[in-house]
C-alpha cells in the first residue's frame, strides 16, 4: 500500500527502486531492498495498476 502511495505521489518525476528504497528508509524507517521494490513494481505492472513510462 505504501509503495503505491509513494509511486502515485511521484507522478511526473523520475523514480526508480533505489530512490524508493531511500524513501521508505527516511519516511517509514523501514529497510526494504531495491530488489524487493522492483519485484513489487513488476507485480503492479502485471496487474495493470501501474505502467512504466520510458524515456526517449
Amino acid at each position: 500500500e505504501d509503495l503505491l502511495d509513494f509511486t502515485a505521489s511521484a507522478i511526473g518525476s523520475f523514480t526508480n527502486p533505489t530512490r524508493l528504497e531511500r524513501t521508505f528508509l527516511s519516511l517509514k524507517k523501514q529497510k526494504i531492498s531495491h530488489v524487493t521494490i522492483s519485484r513489487y513494481l513488476e507485480y503492479l505492472e502485471d496487474a495493470f495498476i501501474l505502467s512504466k513510462a520510458k524515456r526517449f
